[in-house]
C-alpha cells in the first residue's frame, strides 16, 4: 500500500530534492544524476494528484516544476558565428551549455527551498 501524501510528507520530500539538486550541484550535473532528478520531481508531482497536499501548494509545485522543465530544455544554440568565436577565441560552447544547466539546477534548488519554507510557514 502507498504512504499517502500529507504535507509534513510533502515538506519532507520538497527538502529532499533540495538536498538532491545540492548534491548534483557539487559533484557537477551528468546525465544519470539528471535523469534521476527529473524522475523524482514527477514522482512528487504525481504522488500530489491523490494526497490531502492543498491545491495551493500543489499548483505552486507545479509551476516550479514548468519552469525548470522549461529553462532546462533551452539549449545554448550554435551557430556559424558561434564556430567562428570558437576558432578565433577558443571559447568552448559546451562550457557555456553547462554553466546554464548549473544555473539551472541552482535556480531549482532556490525554488524547492523557498516553496518548503512557504509549506512550513503557511500550513
Amino acid at each position: 500500500m502507498a504512504i499517502v501524501l500529507d504535507i509534513d510528507t510533502f515538506h519532507k520530500y520538497l527538502g529532499f530534492l533540495a538536498t538532491e539538486t545540492t548534491q548534483l550541484l557539487r559533484k557537477g550535473p551528468d546525465e544519470d544524476g539528471l535523469d534521476r532528478l527529473n524522475v523524482e520531481l514527477t514522482t512528487l508531482l504525481d504522488r500530489c494528484a491523490n494526497s490531502s497536499v492543498p491545491e495551493d501548494l500543489i499548483g505552486r509545485y507545479s509551476t516550479v516544476l514548468a519552469a525548470y522543465k522549461k529553462a532546462s530544455s533551452e539549449n545554448v544554440g550554435a551557430s556559424v558565428v558561434d564556430g567562428l568565436i570558437t576558432m578565433i577565441t577558443n571559447f568552448s560552447f559546451t562550457y557555456a551549455r553547462q554553466k546554464k544547466q548549473i544555473q539551472v539546477i541552482q535556480e531549482l534548488k532556490t525554488d524547492l527551498e523557498a516553496l518548503a519554507m512557504y509549506a512550513k510557514l503557511h500550513y
